[in-house]
Order: C-alpha cells, then sequence, then structure tokens
C-alpha cells in the first residue's frame, strides 16, 4: 500500500496584520512618580514595613529600663537579693574587670569546688566579659541590676520591628498602635518583670 507523499505541505499561519498598541508610549519621558510608584509596588509585595518615628521605640525602651530597675533596686533594698545569682555574677565580673579568671567563692562553697575553681569551667558567659568594664564606672552589684534592665531594654526596637514586618506580610494596613502595644506588652510584661529579678536561675537572665 502506498502512503501520500506529504512533504510538499507546510504548516500555514494566518497574517499579521497589524500589532497591538503598547500599553506606554516609550519615546515619553517617564514620569517621576511612575518608578517611585513601582518600588512602593515592590517593596509592599516583600512585605517590608514601612518607615516609623523611632520616637515610640526610644520612650517604650526607657520604661522598659525603668521598670526592669525599679524591680532590681526593690529587691535590694529589701534584702531579698543573695549569693544567688547576684552574688555569683559580681564576683565574676569583678574578675573580668581585673583582667583575671572570673572566681566565685560562693559558687565554689555552693558546689564543692576547689579553691579557686574558675567559672569558665562551669559555663561561659559572653555577656559578663563585655560588660565587665562598666565595674570600672561602678564597682557596686547594683551595676548588674543596670546592665540587666539595659539588655532588657535592647528587645523593645526588635519586637516592635517584628510585629510591623508581621503585619506588613499580612497584608493588614500599618497600625502604629497596634504596634506599639505589642512592644508595650513586652516592656512591662509578667515574664519580663520577674526575670528582672537577680535572685533566682528559673527565669531567662542575660547574665546567663
Amino acid at each position: 500500500m502506498l502512503l501520500p507523499d506529504r512533504s510538499d505541505r507546510r504548516p500555514v499561519y494566518p497574517a499579521i496584520t497589524e500589532l497591538p498598541p503598547p500599553a506606554r508610549d516609550l519615546s515619553e519621558p517617564v514620569a517621576p512618580g511612575w518608578r517611585q510608584a513601582g518600588q512602593n509596588a515592590e517593596r509592599t509585595s516583600f512585605g517590608r514595613p514601612e518607615k516609623a518615628s523611632p520616637v515610640p521605640a526610644l520612650l517604650l525602651s526607657l520604661v522598659c529600663f525603668l521598670v526592669a530597675a525599679s524591680v532590681g533596686f526593690r529587691q535590694w533594698q529589701a534584702l531579698e537579693l543573695g549569693g544567688f545569682d547576684l552574688g555569683i555574677f559580681d564576683q565574676a565580673m569583678r574578675g573580668y574587670a581585673d583582667f583575671s579568671l572570673p572566681v566565685s567563692s560562693v559558687k565554689n562553697y555552693h558546689h564543692e569546688f576547689p579553691p579557686g575553681f574558675s567559672l569558665l569551667g562551669d559555663h561561659f558567659s559572653p555577656v559578663l566579659m563585655l560588660a565587665a568594664p562598666v565595674y570600672w564606672i561602678w564597682d557596686d552589684p547594683r551595676m548588674l541590676l543596670l546592665v540587666q534592665a539595659g539588655c532588657f531594654s535592647l528587645g523593645v526596637p526588635l519586637v516592635r520591628g517584628i510585629a510591623a514586618r508581621v503585619l506588613a506580610r499580612s497584608g493588614a494596613a500599618h497600625n502604629e498602635r497596634l504596634i506599639n502595644t505589642f512592644a508595650f506588652s513586652y516592656a512591662v510584661g509578667w515574664p519580663l518583670v520577674t526575670a528582672s529579678r537577680g535572685d533566682s536561675m528559673r527565669w531567662p537572665s542575660p547574665f546567663r
């Protein structure tokens, strides 16, 4: 059986009579706000928060610092602070400030370590070493309470930034009041107020 010869067949395409008009005349200059609008749209698509004034973050950080410092100083005045944890960290800070090993007689006695045993053999706290120069200004255990309050206050801008980014990614409108509410809840919340105490290791502390 002979098959028909199809070699002479060619695909037939419809003739294109005219091209669709461009969406914008390329000969015209770009409007000043057109490129900026595109950049704004790109930022919105990636969920980047809008830039806000740093004043609320500074005020809330100050509130957090005052609350945390007040809790610690109140316990100091009421003689409710002991060797754990304030006494151990005070002796460690004195060692770092004197460019020597952090030795704590309180820790050694409680855990029956040999005399002169360094706290580096128990666990290493980089923040104690970094904060040691503050003892050159005021050689007092209450300086630790101030450093702890300062570390807690540094978390306020972080919480505000996370809240703003989450709202932006969810597509919700930028709500400065809601963002500040989240930051205020962190600054004066019960977990952070309890962590401001210097006598318990059951709560998170920057000195660990």
